[in-house]
């Protein structure tokens, strides 16, 4: 009986948004435009200000928010979608251009700051899933891949400071794997040691302002590898993910 009601409640949410004058699609975990059935995402999308759309995306299990902010939609042949037609929102790629916010799933914040051109751009702030605040980071397209953006002050999860005015430790975790080191002036700096968390591998590497000058890696097999170059993870294609 209660997917049933689910299934009920979801017809009804999706109804009341349309009732805005604005459209509705669904995106999957990339948040692409997908078919209901492959729907990670539900986005109500609204036109803003001339090719700029409004947005509010939710998650399609329980219709909790996830994100707002603003996109550009562009076609097959990247000319701006200016107006609310379902066709094209569906089938053109959607660009994020301005002030964003995401949510984690108990409402909490997880960080707020402006996208340009589908990139995470200047001063952004970001918290925990508890609620506790975890730092200032400007972030910038000029940077570096090995790091792409700056630690201007950063907490753990149970509020200690661990970096002032861009000088402190620093620890992330990645897809598989965390890291830990100095940062200075925000950049990372010196010896930076991690692990992956599937195995026994681990990795050390340099840094000289951000920029990664040597890296060494040992499996778990103790082979030893040396690389100069960290590889991005390729974005989806059609993807808008942030």
């Amino acid at each position: 009986m209660r997917p049933i009601i689910s299934f009920f409640f979801l017809v009804f949410f999706i109804q009341s948004l349309q009732a805005q004058d604005s459209l509705d699609i669904y995106l999957d975990k990339f948040q692409a435009p997908c078919k209901p059935y492959e729907a990670a995402y539900i986005r109500n999308i609204k036109v803003h200000k001339g090719d700029i759309y409004q947005i509010k995306d939710f998650y399609v299990e329980d219709t909790t928010l996830y994100q707002t902010g603003y996109v550009e939609i562009k076609n097959s042949n990247y000319f701006d979608i200016k107006e609310i037609n379902p066709a094209a929102i569906k089938r053109g790629r959607h660009i994020k251009n301005g002030e964003f916010k995401r949510y984690y799933k108990n409402g909490n914040v997880e960080f707020a700051g402006t996208f340009v051109d589908d990139r995470k751009k200047g001063p952004f702030k970001y918290w925990y899933e508890n609620g506790n605040f975890k730092g200032d980071f400007i972030h910038s397209d000029v940077l570096e891949i090995d790091h792409e953006f700056r630690v201007m002050t950063f907490y753990d999860s149970l509020n200690n400071q661990l970096v002032v005015d861009g000088s402190g430790t620093y620890y992330e975790t990645g897809d598989g794997f965390q890291t830990s080191g100095a940062i200075k002036d925000g950049y990372k700096s010196e010896t930076w040691t991690g692990s992956f968390w599937s195995g026994k591998s681990t990795f050390s590497e340099q840094y000289r302002m951000g920029v990664l000058t040597k890296g060494t890696s040992v499996d778990s097999a103790g082979t030893e590898y040396v690389y100069s170059k960290i590889l991005k993870t390729p974005e989806y294609s059609k993807g808008v993910e942030g």
